[in-house]
């Protein structure tokens, strides 16, 4: 391809995505404390268009791979169109096993000279899903990658996240997370309205930390492994959450594709008659009660965010233990 035909088809094209501008605020406070996302290079794949578009590089392209888009004029964004035959990206296009986005431990591939975060989304589903936006997406899975990767966990917690067993999720057990979702349930409700009841917070979070406590003393290694991935999962999916609500976007609390606002309460009666499987806690559940637990420390004022970023080994702590701390300041 010359440099004259993909500049033709280019020049007055522009970013054909969620609203232009949205990247920069994943760095703001109500985000994450110095989330570097918005400084981050980025590649963003379209699954259905296959289009692909490198935002905000550190280093200018190269004419023949690159074009750069019209942005409007309020965009702090620097957006180039990638050509398909970009060398660089042919590795991620052409190997199946790629996956959505860099896994964690593996270093940055460089594309046009700049180390780049990429990520896999379809323009489709952004349409009918704000959870399925390329904002959302990059947001939760670069937070792993760009943020997660720097912090100094200790006693196996970064290596105990995972889908858990939930085998041992019967009688007693069971009952004891229920109690634990139905007071969930009422810190959930109170975030959602404009301006939340404090005291209803603590309540509802109070009540999920003492039935999970109590869930401890009878399946300590549930609760271990749970904890672990709430922690890991949570905090990304809080972030994905308030970066898609910065852009004027609605995006619940127990938001899933087909259902909005999801109480936790629904869990475990669905559970148990058969219409969910227990693996929903697992793979869904514990990002949206860790999400949960960061907006109530944002409400009643903890600075949880730093203990995570700043922890050393023998000081890290859960979601849960944060929470804990900050519903008794």
């Amino acid at each position: 391809m010359t440099r004259g035909s993909l500049e033709c088809t280019q020049r007055s094209e522009r970013w054909p995505m969620e609203p232009a501008g949205t990247m920069p605020a994943t760095e703001h406070k109500e985000v994450w404390h110095d989330y570097p996302l918005s400084r981050q290079p980025v590649v963003s794949i379209d699954n259905d268009t296959h289009a692909m578009y490198l935002i905000n590089p550190e280093h200018e392209p190269g004419w023949l791979f690159a074009a750069r888009i019209t942005m409007p004029d309020d965009s702090p964004l620097k957006v180039y169109r990638l050509s398909p035959i970009t060398p660089e990206m042919q590795p991620i296009l052409r190997n199946p096993l790629s996956g959505n986005f860099p896994r964690e431990g593996t270093s940055l591939p460089t594309v046009q000279g700049n180390a780049v975060f990429w990520q896999r989304y379809s323009g489709k589903k952004a349409k009918r899903d704000p959870a399925q936006t390329f904002l959302a997406l990059a947001s939760h899975e670069g937070f792993h990658k760009l943020k997660q990767e720097h912090w100094n966990w200790d006693g196996g917690l970064l290596n105990d996240t995972g889908r858990f067993s939930t085998e041992s999720l019967k009688g007693k057990n069971f009952e004891t997370l229920g109690e634990a979702y139905t007071s969930l349930t009422i810190a959930q409700q109170e975030l959602g309205k404009k301006t939340p009841d404090v005291q209803q917070v603590r309540k509802g979070v109070t009540g999920y930390l003492d039935a999970m406590d109590r869930l401890n003393r009878l399946d300590p290694e549930f609760v271990h492994a749970y904890a672990g991935e709430e922690t890991f999962e949570g905090t990304a999916q809080y972030v994905r959450d308030q970066a898609v609500r910065s852009t004027g976007t609605t995006l619940n609390i127990m938001h899933f594709s087909n259902k909005d606002n999801v109480p936790f309460t629904y869990i475990v009666p669905n559970i148990q008659s058969g219409k969910l499987d227990a693996s929903f806690i697992p793979s869904d559940v514990v990002y949206e009660s860790g999400a949960t637990l960061c907006e109530a420390m944002d409400t009643v004022g903890f600075d949880y965010q730093t203990y995570l970023d700043t922890a050393k080994p023998g000081s890290t702590k859960t979601l849960m233990q944060l929470a804990r701390m900050a519903m008794r300041q």
